[in-house]
């Protein structure tokens, strides 16, 4: 692989991060998922040394959007815990009621 084509694999990495990012903002996860999958044939394609400034420049770049793709994810992943938690939580306090709704029909059943 020549210096050209290897540019042109990095710079294409670095705007599948971005559109991962823009991805995560969204909360389109399936659309993340099919890039990462197209990210991942990508870096299993280039040689697994590279050296330079030049490269080390994009890997960096790269590393940085990954850190705050990861941080966004994790806080993503809070969200929907704490959300399914409320959710958890509001259907506990639903069941209570229909318990309670069953024993006074119950009761009532037994009066008349």
């Amino acid at each position: 692989m020549n210096a050209e084509e290897t540019v042109r694999w990095y710079d294409e990495i670095l705007e599948l991060t971005r559109m991962q990012r823009q991805a995560i903002e969204d909360g389109d996860l399936q659309r993340l998922l099919s890039l990462l999958a197209h990210r991942g044939a990508l870096l299993a394609s280039l040689p697994a040394e590279l050296g330079g400034d030049r490269w080390q420049s994009l890997r960096r770049q790269i590393a940085e959007l990954d850190s705050a793709n990861e941080a966004s994810l994790r806080c993503l992943s809070e969200q929907v815990t704490a959300q399914l938690g409320a959710l958890r939580r509001g259907r506990m306090g639903l069941d209570g009621y229909q318990a309670g709704a069953q024993i006074d029909r119950t009761s009532i059943d037994r009066i008349s």
